[in-house]
């Protein structure tokens, strides 16, 4: 019964703070002020998130709403009540962040058990969802490498996420000394596309070396040497020749009958056996 009495205190609160003119989000507030909006949250966690979501209504309806955001994202942290959840989707919208209420909103119709504010919502996400941009997320490897959309750069590897209009984007990946990547990629309204690419290394091939070219054949020399240093095949003709003339003249002499010299015109030659020649 304390908790009960400290939550409609809470409400009178609030309360007091509409008619002093919040207007914008009265319906929510006075919606949160409710024990059932607490279910599941401790006292004192509720308390400050009630505290957090009278000051975002301040912000709210001083048209303040990225502050009205930030504590509005507070309160939710503390308090995970649907009316928080609507407020934070109503303020985004009001500061044109179609992608991120959209989301909220859609989120809010899973949690929210009143049939009659589901179909509100829904009818209200049938309208801003056309218009509701989508996310292209793109990560990967090397680092540093450009990433560009529609021959737009919008950033470089590890990490790139940008909004683009619903419909069919280019998409081109390139870092100098690895290959390049282009694709056609479709980006839904209210919808994150993650691609994961990783550029491969271009391999730099060396020519093969031109063969030295070969000098034409050139008449045999005659020398003492051929060109490895070898003795010359003319060489050893002269050799061969000075021994058969040397064989010649000695063999003269031993045939000879008297070794006083060579033998005279008319000297008869007498083998064995023969009768002799002259």
């Amino acid at each position: 019964m304390t908790h009960l009495k400290h939550v409609q205190a809470r409400g009178n609160m609030m309360r007091d703070q509409v008619t002093r003119g919040l207007t914008l989000f009265t319906a929510a507030l006075l919606l949160y002020a409710s024990p059932a909006a607490h279910a599941q949250a401790p006292s004192g966690k509720a308390d400050e998130a009630a505290e957090l979501a009278a000051k975002a209504a301040d912000m709210a309806r001083q048209k303040r709403y990225a502050e009205a955001a930030e504590l509005y994202e507070k309160a939710y942290g503390l308090d995970q009540a649907p009316v928080l959840l609507f407020n934070l989707a109503l303020v985004h919208e009001r500061l044109g962040n179609l992608f991120r209420a959209v989301n909220l909103y859609e989120k809010y119709i899973t949690v929210e058990s009143d049939p009659e504010s589901v179909k509100k919502v829904v009818d209200k996400l049938v309208v801003l969802r056309p218009k509701a941009p989508g996310k292209l997320r793109v990560e990967g490897a090397p680092a540093g490498a450009t990433v560009s959309v529609d021959g737009r750069v919008v950033g470089a590897f590890p990490l790139v996420s940008v909004e683009l209009k619903s419909g069919d984007h280019d998409l081109v990946i390139e870092s100098p000394g690895f290959g390049t990547i282009k694709k056609r990629v479709t980006i839904e309204g209210a919808r994150e596309r993650i691609e994961k690419v990783t550029l491969i290394a271009e391999v730099l091939t060396r020519p093969e070396p031109a063969l030295p070219l070969q000098p034409p054949a050139s008449e045999p020399r005659v020398g003492a040497q051929d060109d490895d240093g070898g003795v010359s095949a003319w060489v050893w003709v002269g050799i061969g020749a000075a021994v058969l003339a040397g064989a010649g003249v000695a063999g003269w002499f031993l045939l000879a009958p008297d070794s006083g010299g060579p033998p005279a015109a008319d000297t008869t030659w007498t083998l064995p056996g023969s009768g002799g020649l002259r």
